[in-house]
């Protein structure tokens, strides 16, 4: 999570918030950076002009600072045929608890899964770690329980704790106002981004052609092609597996028709 006095970004994982801490970085400079930052023992306000909270780097809407509240809120989405490929790639799950990948986790062939296994096995058990704590219907894939997660009011929580059927309407009337960036175009969504919030072009311009940024586990492994597109012919990509995960997240392709477009 970024924190600033114009703006509040929220990282979900494998979308490009990389780039974003590092572009709004930029702009800020060094000098204005605090990582690190304690909610409970020292609460952030707007005194300072810019905050990147390391511990909760990848925290959800919900647990904004009240000083922030009122400010506006961006966030990057991302293609799920593209993040499952990206996720995968990237292979946190080879070493994360297993609470959060338990059905990749038991898999007797751990860690050594293609990614067919991978994306079947990231949709066996999808817990929703908030109270109440569920598993979430089969039917509903793991971009969408990311997206619940991160985006979501808790009344759509409990709606589905309660047993409701999951619909595309209700994503949209339980989410937060949240301007969705698109990871396929970051640089000239988060400078048209930036630039509505207040900030100068000539201070900002230089996003529109600043080059991709990578995670610092992709630099070591030398997996730069983390970014890559899912329908540019990855080897890794068969027609059967985008089917599985169409039909998965097809809730999140109902909400951003534009992953369709070509443009996108």
């Amino acid at each position: 999570m970024l924190l600033t006095e114009k703006f509040v970004f929220i990282h979900l994982p494998k979308t490009g918030g990389t780039f974003v801490r590092e572009m709004v970085g930029r702009l800020y400079g060094k000098g204005e950076v605090r990582d690190h930052i304690d909610l409970q023992r020292n609460p952030p306000d707007l005194k300072t002009s810019f905050f990147i909270m390391a511990q909760f780097s990848h925290a959800s809407r919900k647990v904004i600072p009240d000083a922030f509240a009122d400010l506006p809120v961006f966030g990057c989405v991302r293609n799920p045929l593209d993040r499952y490929l990206s996720q995968y790639r990237y292979g946190s799950w080879k070493v994360a608890d297993n609470h959060l990948y338990p059905g990749i986790r038991e898999h007797p062939g751990f860690p050594e899964i293609t990614f067919s296994e991978y994306v079947e096995l990231a949709n066996k058990k999808l817990w929703l770690f908030e109270e109440p704590k569920f598993l979430l219907e089969q039917s509903i894939g793991w971009q969408t329980a990311c997206f619940i997660k991160w985006f979501c009011r808790k009344e759509l929580l409990d709606l589905l704790a309660s047993g409701a059927t999951l619909t595309v309407e209700m994503l949209r009337t339980f989410s937060y106002p949240v301007r969705f960036l698109h990871t396929r175009r970051l640089n000239e969504d988060l400078y048209n981004a930036l630039y509505d919030v207040g900030y100068d072009s000539k201070d900002i311009d230089f996003i529109r052609n600043a080059p991709k940024v990578l995670p610092d586990q992709s630099k070591r492994s030398g997996e730069n092609d983390i970014f890559q597109s899912a329908s540019s012919g990855s080897e890794y990509f068969q027609p059967e597996v985008e089917k599985v995960i169409r039909e998965k997240e097809r809730l999140l392709f109902e909400l951003f028709p534009e992953w369709d477009n070509a443009e996108d």
